[in-house]
């Protein structure tokens, strides 16, 4: 992995042959005219005597530190390209933007990460191959990070070992498109309550719907969501007569991908509870005003978390 530093002092070397340069970016400081008013995630979520003023004025600066980072990361990746442009070599390497997965910047009265809203669970995959992907072309087939290793394989002409779980979209990046295409997925999020205190849900995730459960504190539920006509997510329409068949499909898709889960369940219980005897920062399951809506101020208060209550 070569961070901005690393990758400056390598353009003097001469590649010949194959090479792979990985480039991490690395977060900038936060400015000195806002330092002083730098919160990190833990004095966001556990500092309850802030009034509400401060409280924006923290959650505005470290979002706008991160911003800052995603800034610098989209300068770092052209200065990437105009160099590869510079030395006659941007022909031939395939050149990959990825990251591991969204971010919130309010959606849900959430910042930071985790959870299966969409802002969250999508994350950036640009590919340039030139001679295979067709520029400014798009494809909304479902993509996962576990395939991303498989498709390097596939385009370095090295087998892929049978044991990996991900496939090789390089057919996807061509513009085709192959009939036994994954056409669903499976989420889950699991540590709780500690450190996030995001309540542990699962669920399958379609092009189009997106059936999630809750799960292990005391009062499980369900949702679904139509991301065509609610592409926001702001309502649920889990037991609308409406969507019955929809609702069965994805059950039934759910319980596919799902299978011997009954056992690890009532062991993830069990577990959930030990920790809340021992959680020691709940805040009652109050919703506290940030970034102009509510966020979550609790550890093991599960109704917070709802969307559409």
């Amino acid at each position: 992995m070569l961070g901005p530093r690393r990758a400056r002092s390598n353009r003097k070397r001469s590649f010949s042959g194959e090479f792979f340069p990985a480039l991490a970016a690395r977060q900038p400081a936060p400015q000195r005219s806002v330092r002083r008013h730098h919160a990190t995630r833990r004095e966001l979520r556990l500092d309850r005597d802030r009034d509400d003023r401060e409280r924006r004025q923290h959650h505005q600066c470290y979002l706008h530190d991160d911003l800052a980072c995603l800034r610098a990361v989209n300068e770092s990746t052209g200065r990437v390209l105009d160099y590869l442009e510079k030395e006659g070599r941007a022909g031939n390497p395939i050149v990959v933007y990825a990251a591991d997965q969204g971010f919130y910047l309010g959606e849900h009265g959430w910042f930071d990460k985790r959870g299966i809203f969409e802002e969250s669970r999508r994350a950036p995959l640009l590919v340039r191959w030139p001679g295979v992907v067709q520029p400014g072309s798009v494809n909304r087939d479902l993509v996962a990070n576990v395939d991303f290793a498989e498709t390097l394989l596939d385009a370095a002409g090295i087998p892929v070992p049978a044991d990996m779980q991900g496939r090789s979209f390089r057919s996807l990046l061509k513009g085709r498109s192959p009939a036994d295409w994954r056409k669903s997925f499976y989420y889950q999020y699991y540590e709780y309550p500690a450190p996030h205190h995001v309540r542990p849900h699962y669920g399958v995730v379609t092009d189009r719907y997106k059936l999630v459960r809750f799960y292990g504190t005391g009062e499980d539920y369900a949702e679904l969501f139509d991301l065509r006509n609610d592409p926001l997510e702001l309502r649920s329409v889990y037991d609308d007569p409406a969507y019955a068949p929809v609702q069965a499909e994805r059950a039934k898709e759910l319980a596919r991908r799902r299978p011997g889960w009954s056992r690890w369940r009532s062991s993830a219980a069990r577990l959930a509870r030990r920790r809340r005897s021992r959680c020691i920062n709940c805040a009652g399951g109050r919703m506290t005003p940030v970034c102009g809506g509510l966020r979550p101020d609790f550890s093991h208060h599960p109704s917070a978390f709802r969307s559409n209550r």
